[in-house]
């Protein structure tokens, strides 16, 4: 298994079944203080759809901060430009569009 940083606490983590969206934690008390684990979100065919996916929890994230409309669309929007940005470093794209 490999554990691959994306934004935050999020990784992608890749194994034999494919990619995985997952969100790392780490135990806070207990007998397992200090343990890391990654929580899957979802199994997906592709790294760009885990990206995609990435921005809706971002977005799940970030819009309880929201005190009204205006303040929730630009969380929106700064949520998918994030991923926007990744999802092209992954494919090459470099910030170009065909």
């Amino acid at each position: 298994m490999k554990e691959i940083h994306l934004i935050g606490d999020y990784y992608c983590v890749t194994d034999s079944m494919g990619v995985n969206l997952a969100k790392k934690r780490v135990t806070q008390s207990g007998k397992g203080k200090g343990e890391v684990n990654y929580d899957v979100i979802g199994y997906y065919p592709n790294f760009e759809m885990v990206l995609k996916r990435m921005a809706e929890e971002l977005q799940k994230d970030r819009l309880p901060e929201a005190k009204n409309i205006e303040e929730a669309v630009r969380i929106v929007r700064e949520s998918n430009e994030e991923a926007k940005r990744l999802i092209d470093r992954a494919v090459g794209y470099g910030g170009r569009r065909c």
